[in-house]
């Protein structure tokens, strides 16, 4: 009887299965079984996923947005850096850039002439330059003149004719 009794029971599951999966419910069901990870963000309705849907442990902090997760505690001081020279202020800086014109210089023919720029009190020549009324003017001396508060040039006329020199300091404070 026992046999029996399990033989009904495996035909009336297959009669079930069988009527079941031609019929629109049965369809239904079968569309139900999705493959694993098919389901995203688009596919999810708005508050479908709730916390208690939700297995604990298994969001990272990553999934929540700034703001949302409470500070941990405070962590210890760390070890102070590496103490400067004593007096170290660091690089001295520039300040009060300043281009300062200096003398113009009437140069003869065959003659060497010098143009100094002088830097206002307290500044230093970081840089200098010239012009001239012609390209035959040959340079023969560019530099900062010895206590750094200007910039002269040395030049020499190789032409026929008289030609002016004139020199220029780039001044700064230095710092």
């Amino acid at each position: 009887m026992h046999a029996n009794k399990l033989s009904i029971a495996i035909a009336t599951a297959a009669l079930v299965v069988a009527a079941l999966g031609t019929t629109p419910l049965g369809h239904a069901a079968g569309q139900l079984i999705l493959p694993k990870a098919s389901v995203g963000t688009a596919q999810l309705k708005a508050s479908a996923v709730t916390g208690l849907k939700v297995k604990d442990g298994s969001l990272q902090a990553t999934d929540f947005a700034a703001g949302q997760l409470p500070a941990g505690a405070k962590g210890d001081k760390g070890d102070p850096g590496p103490k400067g020279d004593k007096g170290d202020k660091g690089d001295p800086g520039l300040s009060g850039y300043q281009v300062v014109t200096g003398t113009l210089v009437g140069v003869n023919p065959g003659q060497v002439a010098t143009s100094t720029a002088h830097c206002p009190s307290g500044k230093k020549a970081i840089g200098g330059s010239f012009s001239s009324d012609t390209s035959l003017l040959r340079l023969a001396e560019s530099s900062p003149t010895g206590s750094l508060d200007g910039w002269y040039i040395t030049a020499r006329n190789d032409s026929a004719v008289q030609v002016q020199l004139i020199s220029r300091a780039v001044c700064a404070y230095v710092g």
